[in-house]
């Protein structure tokens, strides 16, 4: 599978295992990892947003 997301190219391997993941940004940087991985992506990500938006001036918390 192969989608675009924002300014996101995400790539999935299918079949076998582990499956692999692509995400790459438009400037070229990719992470690399595995299905099993996913679930610490997601819970980094929302720590990041917090973070994010907790240092954000409150006219730009709409962004996060």
């Amino acid at each position: 599978m192969f989608k675009t997301i924002g300014k996101f190219d995400l790539e999935v391997w299918e079949g076998g295992h582990p499956v692999h993941i692509t995400i790459e940004d438009e400037r070229g940087n990719r992470i690399m990892f595995s299905h099993k991985d996913l679930s610490d992506l997601g819970n980094a990500v929302k720590e990041a947003k917090k973070a994010a938006f907790s240092s954000l001036d409150e006219v730009y918390r709409h962004e996060v």
